[in-house]
């Protein structure tokens, strides 16, 4: 049978990224990965090339021959981009390049640009796609450079493209070291080791929380579209509290324990994504609401400690 098109995935081997390549090869796409991490073993069925969007070279040999990209590779932890920023620019603003140059050159059809809620700062919320920037750390900034580059590459050469603004991002596979690992993934692990919760200032910062599976659906979504050069919100439209999160795993960890720690500099008071558009142009909607996606990752990670 042949495949539906062929698809360059950035990034396809990290957390949001495996399951973007899961979803299109059950769509019947031919897969092809660029990723700095070596070849995960489920990935049979995948063409994978070990490297770096730094190279312009290895971007070129990814993209030929491919109908779209879902450009997702990034460093994307806010505290790492203060304490280097120079490499948060290599990777986010010229790795973006290197891939945006190679898809024009190549004739790509659409490329769709993973980006980021940090980039609203502390816009009022609902945050709305047309709200002004308002960046509060290094990371944010280099994601608006990425957004600013592929409005450029439209302008100029013509490349469609679609930017997607990703709000809090959960799911089972997430890491959970306590360098890596984001907030649900890196509580679960704590609570099950019996490690008090590290929760900062008073708990009561809210964040709208994207399952990874509604994150991959609507990459195909703005991909597979006819709409182009435009601006999507991937949330849910609702967002909770900490202390909330904290109440949905004492469901399982009834003795869980809290410390409060000051709050970081660099972080949004508050997250809670407009997606109506998304809706309307893109005919994607969230299916996964947060008690739902942490009862499922807690039951994945018990059948996997059970195995």
């Amino acid at each position: 049978m042949l495949a539906k098109g062929k698809v360059l995935v950035t990034g396809g081997a990290g957390f949001v990224g495996r399951e973007v390549v899961r979803q299109l090869l059950r769509k019947g796409y031919e897969v092809t990965v660029l990723d700095i991490a070596e070849k995960p073993d489920d990935f049979k069925m995948v063409n994978y090339i070990k490297g770096d969007v730094q190279k312009a070279a290895k971007c070129i040999m990814a993209t030929a021959g491919k109908d779209f990209v879902i450009h997702l590779a990034a460093k994307t932890r806010i505290p790492d981009s203060f304490i280097d920023p120079d490499l948060y620019f290599d990777i986010n603003v010229t790795g973006t390049r290197n891939i945006l140059t190679a898809a024009h050159a190549v004739g790509i059809r659409k490329f769709v640009f993973a980006s980021s809620s940090s980039i609203y700062g502390n816009n009022p919320i609902p945050h709305k796609p047309f709200h002004k920037p308002d960046p509060l750390n290094y990371y944010a900034m280099t994601k608006l450079f990425g957004e600013q580059l592929c409005r450029q590459y439209k302008n100029v050469f013509g490349l469609n493209y679609n930017v997607l603004r990703f709000f809090t991002v959960y799911g089972d596979e997430q890491p959970s070291d306590d360098h890596n690992g984001l907030m649900i993934s890196r509580f679960y692990r704590m609570a099950n080791e019996n490690i008090p919760l590290t929760v900062h200032g008073d708990g009561e910062y809210r964040r709208d929380y994207i399952h990874v599976s509604d994150v991959a659906r609507a990459c195909i979504a703005s991909m597979e579209s006819k709409v182009k050069s435009e601006i999507f919100n991937v949330g849910t439209g609702e967002n909770v509290s900490v202390n909330q999160v904290v109440e949905i795993l004492r469901e399982f960890f009834p003795n869980l324990k809290v410390e409060n720690q000051e709050k970081p500099k660099g972080y949004a008071s508050e997250t809670l994504a407009d997606i109506v558009k998304a809706k309307k142009l893109l005919g994607w909607h969230p299916t996964v609401d947060i008690s739902n996606g942490i009862r499922e990752l807690y039951s994945t990670k018990k059948k996997i400690n059970e195995t």
